[in-house]
């Protein structure tokens, strides 16, 4: 197989980190291209990757001041010179098989419009499955999944072609939720999805002695990017020939989404030792928007009420609680068998709808 994607992980003061996710990008069963960029580290990264002789596939940048994360995407994105990118996080990991399946599945339909594997998603040591969809979805389908709660996509775990990348307007500097700002806009102009379904990717959702700036960012403001991203997604489905559900339903499962995603946002803030009145004055003016269900109204008081009363250790291990009961609950449905062909019935279905 031809060197055809490269791996990006941008760091930041988290040398032991960066040395793994280079390490597991290094390990790839084909030829990647690979860059590592220190966004103006002040601990010993530059030290450590500048006093080292690199492989030849490893371009390594360093910057004396950081600048903002959309600006470091914006610079990296240019950096690239393969047709295909995968952007992994310094605390995340790739599986050694990861890039070659990817390019098994682009050399089976090479117009996709990304392509995702499955992803254990960690929370402080658990792992747990992620969700993921068809061998090939219909891109309309692969959204009102997502928005359903029945697919999940992580940056480290999703290769996009650079090209298409570039051509969306670049992240701006009052937009965080990075990597959906992306796919969604991709998809908004129809397209399919490509799924790999073996967990090659590694996706630390939560630990407490790491930082990340979706987990700090201001409710209100996540609130409003979910919605704007979630209004997309809506268009693009309702647009779709052949959609799957009608507009109510698909108005009724954003808003649904969009309460869902909020809720979650106030138990990473609180996580992140945000101060709790100001977790109580997001909630009560986002209280109406939220209470969109009755699955939406019970989780806002349930995790409202826990963000705003727990002491942090405890509500730490309310969260682990609730992952590894959500993890058992998985489990305990349809056997891989069923799952298959219920895959395959998406499968068959996505292929009607785009033809």
């Amino acid at each position: 197989m031809r060197c055809a994607i490269t791996v990006v992980i941008p760091t930041l003061n988290r040398v032991e980190l960066a040395k793994r996710a280079l390490a597991s990008a290094m390990a790839q069963t084909v030829p990647v291209e690979i860059i590592l960029s220190d966004n103006g580290s002040t601990d010993s990264t530059d030290a450590y990757f500048g006093s080292i002789t690199l492989p030849a596939n490893v371009r390594y940048f360093h910057r004396d001041t950081t600048i903002p994360v959309q600006d470091h995407g914006a610079f990296l994105r240019e950096q690239v010179t393969t047709d295909w990118v995968v952007f992994l996080s310094d605390d995340d990991e790739l599986e050694p098989a990861f890039a070659e399946e990817c390019l098994r599945l682009i050399d089976e339909r090479p117009n996709l419009a990304f392509i995702y594997t499955a992803a254990y998603l960690i929370y402080d040591g658990f792992r747990r499955p992620g969700k993921f969809g068809p061998r090939f979805e219909a891109g309309a389908d692969f959204l009102l999944s997502f928005m359903r709660g029945q697919r999940n996509i992580c940056m480290c775990a999703t290769v996009f072609r650079i090209a298409d990348l570039r051509a969306i307007p670049p992240q701006p500097a009052n937009r965080f939720i990075g990597d959906m700002y992306y796919w969604v806009r991709l998809l908004a102009g129809g397209g399919e999805v490509g799924c790999v379904d073996q967990y090659l990717s590694h996706y630390h959702f939560y630990r407490p002695s790491v930082s990340n700036e979706t987990g700090r960012m201001n409710i209100e403001q996540w609130h409003a990017e979910s919605q704007e991203l979630a209004e997309i997604m809506t268009d693009t489905i309702l647009a779709a020939p052949g959609r799957a559900a009608d507009e109510a339903e698909v108005g009724a499962t954003a808003a649904q989404f969009v309460a869902m995603s909020t809720i979650l946002q106030v138990v990473w803030n609180a996580l992140r030792n945000v101060p709790r009145t100001d977790l109580f004055g997001a909630l009560f003016r986002l209280a109406p928007s939220l209470c969109s269900g009755l699955e939406s109204t019970i989780y806002l008081f349930i995790y409202g009420t826990a963000a705003i009363i727990l002491p942090r250790p405890l509500l730490q291990r309310a969260l682990l609680w609730h992952v590894q009961r959500m993890t058992r609950k998985d489990t305990a449905k349809p056997a891989a068998s069923d799952c298959r062909a219920r895959h395959a019935a998406d499968e068959s279905r996505a292929v009607r709808s785009s033809s």
